[in-house]
C-alpha cells in the first residue's frame, strides 16, 4: 500500500509540475493543413516501422520486469521480493542517468542512425543479463544496461515528432503510449510462462534480447522506412530554415 501511495504521489506531483511549465503556455506552432483521416499517422511513411520497434522494446521490458523477480527468488528465497525491488530500482536509476547524460550531449548523427545504435546497445545489454551469475552481477548489468533505455525512448519520440505532421501528433502520441503498454503486458505474460522452471530464467532474458534484436533489423537496414522518412523530414527542415 505504501509503495502504491508513493507511486501515485510521485505521478501526481510530476504531472502538476509539468502542467505548470511555461512551455505549455506558449502559443502553438504554425498551423497545418494536415489533419487525421482514416488511419491517420499509420499511413505516414516510417511511423509503423517505429511502432514495431517500440513494441519490441515494450515486450522486452515487460519480460525483464517479470524475469528479474524470478531471478531474485531463485537466489534469495524468501527475500526475493525485496531484492527484486532493489534490482528493478537500479535498472530505473540507470535509465535516469542515461537520460540526463544523453540530454547533455550534442550528437550530430542522424536520429535514425542513433536509434539503430541505441537499439543494438539495448539488445547487447539485455542479452548480458542471461549470463549474470548472481544478484550483485545482475544489479551491475541492469544499472549499466539501463543507461541505454531513456535515450532510446527519447530518440524514437523525436523521430515521430519529425516525421508526423503537427495535425496528427496527438494521435501519433496515443499510439506511442498505447503500444508499449500492450506489448509490455504481452512480454510479461510470455516471460511468466518461461520462468515457471528455475533453469529457464536465463532463457527469459534471452527472449527479451531476441525481440529487441529483431527491431534492430527493422531500424538499421539501409532501406529502412525510418531512415527514409527521417532523411526526408530533415531535408524539409533544412529547406524551411533557408526560406
Amino acid at each position: 500500500d505504501a509503495a502504491m501511495a508513493a507511486s501515485a504521489f510521485a505521478t501526481l506531483t510530476g504531472t502538476l509540475v509539468l502542467a505548470r511549465s511555461p512551455i505549455f503556455r506558449r502559443p502553438g506552432g504554425r498551423p497545418t493543413t494536415a489533419r487525421t483521416r482514416g488511419l491517420g499517422p499509420l499511413l505516414i511513411p516510417g511511423f509503423v516501422a517505429v511502432l514495431v520497434c517500440v513494441a519490441s522494446l515494450g515486450v522486452a521490458f515487460g519480460a525483464v520486469s517479470v524475469t528479474v523477480p524470478a531471478f531474485a527468488s531463485q537466489h534469495a528465497g524468501s527475500g526475493g521480493q525485496s531484492l527484486a525491488g532493489v534490482l528493478l530500482a537500479v535498472w530505473g536509476l540507470g535509465s535516469g542517468i542515461g537520460g540526463f547524460g544523453y540530454g547533455a550531449l550534442r550528437i550530430t548523427a542522424p536520429l535514425s542512425r542513433q536509434f539503430s545504435w541505441l537499439l543494438a546497445a539495448v539488445t547487447v545489454s539485455t542479452a548480458l543479463l542471461a549470463v549474470m551469475p548472481g544478484p550483485l552481477a545482475l544489479g551491475a548489468a541492469l544499472a549499466i544496461g539501463g543507461i541505454t533505455i531513456a535515450p532510446t525512448l527519447t530518440v524514437y519520440t523525436a523521430i515521430v515528432g519529425r516525421i508526423v505532421p503537427a495535425g496528427m501528433r496527438n494521435e501519433a502520441n496515443m499510439w506511442l503510449a498505447t503500444v508499449p503498454i500492450a506489448a509490455n503486458s504481452a512480454g510479461g505474460a510470455v516471460a511468466g510462462l518461461i520462468v515457471d522452471h528455475p533453469d529457464t530464467v536465463p532463457w527469459s532474458f534471452g527472449f527479451a534480447a531476441a525481440v529487441i534484436a529483431a527491431s534492430v533489423l527493422v531500424a538499421a537496414r539501409p532501406s529502412s522506412p525510418i531512415k527514409r522518412a527521417d532523411s526526408v523530414s530533415a531535408s524539409a527542415e533544412i529547406g524551411r530554415a533557408h526560406v
